[in-house]
Formats: C-alpha cells, sequence, structure tokens
C-alpha cells in the first residue's frame, strides 16, 4: 500500500486532522469514501491510512449525530506530563512571621518543604520576592559596584 509508507504518527495535529476531513468529506458521497481516497489523503496529509481512517470513522459518528466538523483538539492536555505535588506554600510563607522570611532556606526549613520546591514557587509566580534598598535584590550593575569598593 502507497499510504503505509510513511512513518506512521498517530498524534496528528488538530489542523492536520481537520483538513483530512474536510478533504474526505468532499470526496465522499452519502458519507462512503472509495478506499482508493482514503489512501491518497493518506499520501497527500503524509500520515498512515490508520490515522485518516481513525479521523474518518470520527467525522462519521460526529455527522450522525449532528452538522458540521467534530473537535479534534487533542484530549492529552492536562493529562499527561508529571503530576504536581499540591503543597500550599504561599499559605504557609504567609503564616510565618516576618523576622523569617528572609533567605529562601530559612523559609523552606521553617515550614519543613525543600528549597528546590520554595524556588519553584517564585518562578511560578506563587511567592513574590520583595527587595528594599538595604537589601537589593542584585543585579549587573549593583555587583559591579559591590566588586570595585
Amino acid at each position: 500500500m502507497a499510504g503505509s509508507q510513511h512513518q506512521a504518527n498517530k498524534d496528528l495535529p488538530s489542523e492536520t486532522k481537520l483538513s483530512i476531513a474536510t478533504y474526505l468529506l468532499e470526496q465522499s458521497t452519502n458519507l462512503k469514501v472509495p478506499r482508493s481516497h482514503i489512501i491518497q489523503a493518506a499520501e497527500l496529509f503524509k500520515c498512515s491510512n490508520s490515522s485518516v481512517k481513525r479521523v474518518w470513522r470520527a467525522t462519521v459518528t460526529h455527522r450522525k449525530n449532528c452538522s458540521g466538523l467534530p473537535n479534534f483538539k487533542s484530549k492529552r492536555v492536562g493529562r499527561c506530563g508529571k503530576t504536581k505535588k499540591l503543597t500550599d506554600i504561599a499559605t504557609k510563607v504567609a503564616a510565618l512571621p516576618w523576622r523569617k522570611r528572609r533567605p529562601m532556606r530559612s523559609i523552606a526549613k521553617a515550614i519543613q518543604v525543600s528549597p528546590a520546591s520554595v524556588h519553584r514557587s517564585v518562578v511560578a509566580g506563587e511567592i513574590v520576592r520583595h527587595t528594599n534598598s538595604i537589601n537589593p535584590h542584585l543585579t549587573e550593575s549593583n555587583k559591579t559596584s559591590r566588586c570595585c569598593i
């Protein structure tokens, strides 16, 4: 088969799935597509025959229930990847007295989490780093002025 020459990629982008569905709808009669058009679609969009068939099957089942094209957005979004630990670091830091909120290591020790977790919450924006004129956050100009003294 000519369509199965390409490297099979099950995870087609939603735009490609949409264009496959519209191409096959143009070629179809009464929601029936000849096998030759499925092979042509696989060659045209550089995917496997089974991927084209999967998209067509979803389109047909959606068309039987309602008009229009189905939603081809990925169902994996938010359900894959590293699971986030639910530690509410921001409320624990808010409960700390002001004197113990200075270095990140002290904060981590006081709320009994790792310094890396505190740093991750700072990067994520859960904890906001505050500086003042007495203890400024060192910029490049501050570093050079301290070094030259």
